[in-house]
């Protein structure tokens, strides 16, 4: 990705401000009733201006326009938040200079009165503010503007040139004042390929395509065009202050304070065992060893504090509410785990992450809002990173949202980028399938991410969900789960299924698969734009025997499979042979990848299309003749 530093020094006039004039309507605009290169599109966006400039704070305004092109429309407005506006509540930003308008298709004009403008506190945190339109049918043009003002330089917001319905334009005009110099990220390959090697401080793009949510995807917006700004570097008292560097990851926010104030300053109080010291049962974790102990504390802070759902590495002075509570956002329920570890003297260090949803960070440009998260390095063995906000997870296994590839480790005098591995996970089935019987007695054995999802579906709704079982008259009669005290050992089930038919039928069919590696065809698309992210590496294995009941004979026998993937993207191995009276079945699957490129995405498609078409093919047993 490719970057350059926006610094301007002198006053300007805006070409943004001459792009689109409020309630100054082009012909074309008032004409057009369909998006050529996507005419299903209900809503359009005709045009979106963003200019930045400074005086005395960062200014941030927007000027949007959009089209209504079908009675769907109007309710796709409300359904993406086409006509609000989120912000920062009032004690970090300030909004100004609201105004809103539509044109009917008749040509009248109606601007939104203070009533029809409302302003919503949704949290601690932000705010929106709501167009309430009247009169929306196909033709409509909405015309709203505002301006953000930040108190705080270090942080401006992405501007996103792609939205969720196609935008015929979009550009951004950035005006900062000599002192202050922003390393500049774009993203996206128009952008790139545009703007590659000029230095400016404006950009534009024309008929951009809607990018909407998809399932294989964390954060779409993270693939969409934008433009992002990190603070680099500032001037005060004529002295210039690093805020990061592209070599070395210094973070610093005022000259070289940042690394020593925040890291040892800013959680100090986290460490003060006086109020942990009140929790029933602190006392009581000692193993025998410091990896032993490092499970009991986990285990501890899972079953007594409670993960509140939200991700943050902002926390108070101290952890006596979340002791008090026991509850807390990510950062504090970890930071709680840090100093229960400090009270047994275990040494652990403080990872920044940016989870799956939030996207992925850039390790050129070490900016705190890159991150929302926050793990720990736990210094036993060679260091384990561990987070104990999921409670169905054994300590070695990161959840998915953290596997995001890189973070941001806080060891002293020594800040860095470390990798964040995947977790492996491993789920096996062997089977014994007895169609005289009509029984097929299965064990099962899961671990990591399958173990998590099978200890979650037992401890919250006291049953399994078995649904990759491939014989659908053949109903559970039985599942013995084990779910060891230790979560690193393997979740194992033993369960057996049985039908009450009648005798065998002269020919006998049987999945190649008793049990399946899908249910369905998960990748419709045939072609994609974007990666496929899958949410944790797995590998798959199904072992059967089934016995070839007396009087049958062998009749058919799927045929032998594998596949390899470039990459190591993926495998599949399929064998079926008959030794003796059984048939012996092993099927492997194993996808080592979290990220399938879409130039490789035909290939992966293409397998995963043979997987499901293999394990649907039968086996066939005839009736010997007499």
């Amino acid at each position: 990705m490719r970057f350059f530093l926006l610094l301007v020094l002198f006053p300007f006039i805006s070409n943004a401000q001459q792009a689109m004039k409020w309630g100054r309507y082009e012909d074309f605009e008032i004409d057009l009733t369909q998006v050529s290169y996507e005419p299903e599109a209900s809503v359009v966006i005709l045009g979106e201006v963003g200019r930045i400039y400074f005086d005395r704070h960062i200014n941030y305004e927007v000027h949007t326009r959009l089209k209504i092109l079908k009675e769907e429309g109007k309710d796709l407005v409300d359904r993406l938040s086409l006509s609000s506006v989120r912000f920062y509540n009032k004690d970090l930003t300030k909004m100004f200079n609201v105004r809103a308008q539509i044109r009917t298709p008749e040509g009248e004009k109606i601007t939104l009165d203070k009533s029809q403008i409302v302003k919503t506190k949704l949290d601690e945190f932000l705010s929106e503010i709501r167009f309430v339109f009247p009169r929306l049918v196909p033709g409509t043009i909405i015309e709203f503007e505002y301006t953000y003002q930040y108190d705080d330089f270090y942080y401006i917001p992405t501007w996103y040139f792609q939205k969720q319905v196609p935008v015929l334009f979009s550009m951004l005009d950035a005006r900062l004042p000599g002192g202050i110099v922003y390393r500049v990220s774009m993203q996206g390959n128009r952008l790139r390929k545009k703007y590659a090697e000029r230095q400016l401080g404006t950009w534009s793009l024309v008929d951009l395509p809607s990018i909407n949510p998809d399932p294989y995807i964390y954060n779409v917006n993270k693939y969409a065009e934008a433009v992002n700004f990190f603070l680099d570097s500032y001037e005060y008292m004529n002295i210039q202050h690093t805020y990061s560097s592209t070599r070395t990851v210094e973070f610093n926010t005022k000259s070289d304070i940042y690394r020593k104030y925040y890291l040892h300053d800013y959680y100090r109080g986290w460490l003060d065992d006086r109020y942990i010291n009140s929790m029933e049962g602190i006392n009581d974790l000692a193993g025998d060893n410091e990896l032993q102990t490092t499970q009991n504390i986990y285990r501890y802070v899972q079953n007594n504090i409670a993960w509140t759902g939200e991700h943050n590495y902002f926390v108070g002075d101290n952890n006596m509410e979340v002791v008090r509570d026991r509850r807390g956002h990510s950062g504090e329920v970890n930071l709680l785990m840090r100093a229960i570890l400090h009270k047994y003297s275990i040494p652990s260090d403080i990872v920044l992450v940016s989870t799956r949803s939030h996207g992925f960070p850039e390790e050129s440009t070490p900016a705190l809002n890159q991150f929302n998260h926050l793990i720990l390095n736990v210094k036993v063995n060679d260091g384990i990173l561990v987070d104990a906000t999921e409670p169905f997870y054994d300590f070695a296994t990161l959840p998915p949202k953290d596997q995001n590839f890189k973070g941001l480790i806080f060891e002293q005098d020594n800040p860095r980028w470390i990798t964040i591995a995947p977790n492996l996970s491993k789920l096996t089935v062997n089977y014994q399938f007895d169609p005289a019987g009509r029984v097929v007695d299965a064990r099962i054995s899961a671990t990591a991410h399958d173990a998590a999802r099978l200890r979650q579906q037992w401890f919250n709704h006291g049953s399994l969900k078995l649904d990759y079982f491939n014989l659908p008259e053949y109903e559970p009669d039985s599942l013995r789960p084990e779910f060891p005290e230790n979560y690193r050992l393997p979740v194992k089930i033993a369960a057996r299924y049985i039908s009450g038919g009648n005798e065998l039928e002269e020919v006998v069919y049987i999945p190649a698969q008793l049990f399946k590696f899908y249910n369905e065809m998960p990748f419709r698309e045939e072609k994609r734009s974007y990666p496929v992210e899958l949410s944790y590496p797995f590998y798959r294995q199904m072992i059967g025997i089934i016995n070839i009941p007396d009087g049958y004979v062998v009749d058919e026998l799927p045929d032998k499979r594998t596949i390899e993937l470039p990459n190591r993207l993926g495998h599949y191995r399929f064998d079926a042979a008959v030794m003796g009276n059984v048939i012996q079945i092993n099927a492997t699957l194993e996808i080592p990848a979290l990220i399938v490129l879409p130039e490789y995405y035909a290939d992966f498609r293409d397998m995963i299309q043979q997987v499901i078409a293999k394990q649907s093919e039968m086996i066939v047993l005839r009736r010997q003749a007499e």
